[in-house]
């Protein structure tokens, strides 16, 4: 259950963060290519966007004495701006196989996402997900797992709300068609609308609940700003609350984000845990996030993040290396790197990132000379670095042939699957048609 209160955390207090790139906030620019480095392996994974701005394909491969290699692909479908279908396939055997699937079926007040997997060929749906919405608010969560040609809950949510606003979230987990084990969440909000402290409890049924721990947040007089967190756990011994952790936040003018501070309840203390620094320059975009832990009763610098915009190529590079403290000054560590993804904010691991943006406007057509319909299909983006894609529920293809500039055929492929994948990584590179 520390993962919805990780999630709300997020929210409050990454808005209070600018990651840079102020280019990458217009939709006329979008993440195209992202290179993760990590300690052994690179990782490059390219993104190609449909006429909605929307991610329809998504290729990660990794670099293998000097060559990139082709790992996994995944395909979305939409249909009026809203998710169908997602294709997930990986490399083999010099070509894409799809691996697992997603469909996303709308009925009435209900999404059910059924995922599948593909064996020899062969589709398999073997779980789903059911989402169920009353006037726009997610109600109820469940999801199902085939055994044995039959479909059995493997855990629900159940979600009440008070004024629009969440306020009790209901988690049953089942053992194979039975009660395993309950927990249920409450919330309480302040009268601006912020949430005010979150109840977890835990039992073997509906009526029969214990208390394990209280979260309140708290913030800055007539502000949206979080000053401090703080959780506690409850002790059915002495029949009370004892403080477990805490963290605080502080602020520059700019309302930005500056410090947070981590602590964890000793006996009868608050014991410093570690603390994270914020700089920004004077655009008022984050150049540093420093990382400290107290070492022989001061802070002492173990990882920094520094992020470097690079005008020159539209990109963003960024890299953790170590502090004074833990290993050798200077030198590129992994840790995990929050970076702003679009419209969002997202975390890897790496040592390296490096974010590299395209206008937006790279959609070509090419014309349909083998059919004797005046058709043109669009194919972008063009120029590719061998991976192109066209709108396959627009168009019926197929087969497609790629030509070199003396007419001969040097690639063909039928389309026994309704993809719009177009992969020419495996030729030099060149003008084809």
């Amino acid at each position: 259950m520390r993962l919805h209160k990780f999630k709300i955390i997020i929210i409050l207090v990454s808005a209070f963060i600018n990651f840079g790139n102020s280019y990458a906030a217009d939709w006329k620019n979008v993440v195209s290519e992202i290179i993760l480095t990590g300690k052994d392996t690179t990782f490059r994974i390219n993104y190609i966007y449909g006429n909605q701005q929307n991610i329809v394909l998504e290729t990660r491969a990794f670099k293998q004495y000097g060559n990139w290699r082709n790992l996994r692909q995944t395909e979305f479908y939409y249909s009026n701006n809203a998710i169908t279908k997602q294709v997930d396939r990986i490399w083999s055997d010099n070509n894409w196989k799809d691996n697992h699937s997603i469909d996303f079926i709308r009925q009435n007040e209900e999404l059910i996402e059924s995922t599948s997997k593909y064996m020899n060929g062969v589709k398999s749906e073997y779980k789903q997900i059911i989402y169920k919405y009353s006037d726009t608010l997610l109600i109820q969560k469940r999801e199902l797992h085939k055994i044995n040609q039959t479909w059995v809950t493997q855990y629900r949510f159940d979600y009440q709300y008070e004024n629009h606003q969440l306020k009790t979230t209901l988690y049953k987990y089942f053992a194979y068609n039975s009660y395993g084990s309950n927990f249920r969440n409450t919330n309480t909000y302040n009268t601006d609308g912020t949430l005010h402290s979150v109840l977890e409890e835990s039992g073997s049924n509906d009526q029969n609940f214990r208390q394990v721990r209280l979260s309140t947040w708290y913030y800055q007089p007539s502000t949206l700003l979080l000053s401090s967190q703080r959780s506690k756990i409850w002790n059915s011994s002495l029949w009370a609350w004892e403080n477990e952790s805490m963290k605080s936040y502080d602020y520059n003018s700019n309302n930005q984000l500056v410090a947070e501070v981590f602590y964890y309840w000793k006996t009868m203390f608050w014991e410093k845990n570690a603390n994270f620094k914020y700089q920004y320059n004077s655009e008022g975009e984050l150049v540093s996030k420093e990382q400290n832990e107290p070492i022989y009763n001061q802070w002492r610098n173990t990882i920094t993040i520094n992020y470097k915009d690079l005008i020159e190529d539209n990109s963003q590079f960024i890299e953790s290396r170590m502090g004074f403290w833990g290993g050798n000054k200077g030198s590129l560590i992994s840790s995990y790197i929050p970076y702003a993804f679009n419209n969002e904010i997202v975390i890897d691991k790496a040592q390296q990132i490096k974010i590299s943006h395209a206008a937006y406007n790279s959609v070509k057509t090419v014309q349909d000379g083998q059919s004797t319909i005046d058709k043109t299909i669009s194919i972008y983006p063009n120029p590719s670095d061998g991976i192109f894609y066209y709108n396959s529920s627009d168009y019926m293809v197929n087969s497609w042939s790629v030509f070199t500039a003396n007419g001969i055929k040097i690639k063909q492929k039928e389309s026994v699957i309704s993809s719009g994948v177009i992969d020419l990584t495996d030729i030099p590179k060149g003008v084809y048609f």
